[in-house]
């Protein structure tokens, strides 16, 4: 029992590191500005919607990830119906057990 409590101990302290997850936040954030021209090329060569709809697209996807990979690398935030909550208190008192 003691190896999978740090196995989950391990789990909340060695997540994605400041540096990489700001890295991202950046790159999302400037992602639609800077291939914007890129946007409106496709939307002016094809169709605008097709333009539209891939900028939208393109602006979702990564950032869904990104949501979804922040869920997953925190399991103990209690935000999500799928974190771990571990109650301790009621976890160690001595079980009850009838001898009859």
């Amino acid at each position: 029992m003691i190896v999978e409590f740090e196995n989950i101990i391990n789990i909340k302290n060695y997540r994605t590191p400041n540096s990489l997850r700001t890295y991202t936040k950046v790159f999302l954030n400037f992602f639609p500005i800077i291939f914007g021209p890129f946007f409106a090329h496709i939307a002016i060569k094809y169709n605008l919607i097709f333009g539209l709809i891939l900028a939208v697209l393109y602006g979702i996807v990564p950032t869904s990830l990104d949501n979804i990979q922040e869920d997953l690398e925190d399991p103990f935030d209690g935000i999500r119906t799928d974190d771990i909550s571990l109650d301790f208190p009621a976890m160690l008192e001595p079980s009850v057990t009838n001898d009859n």
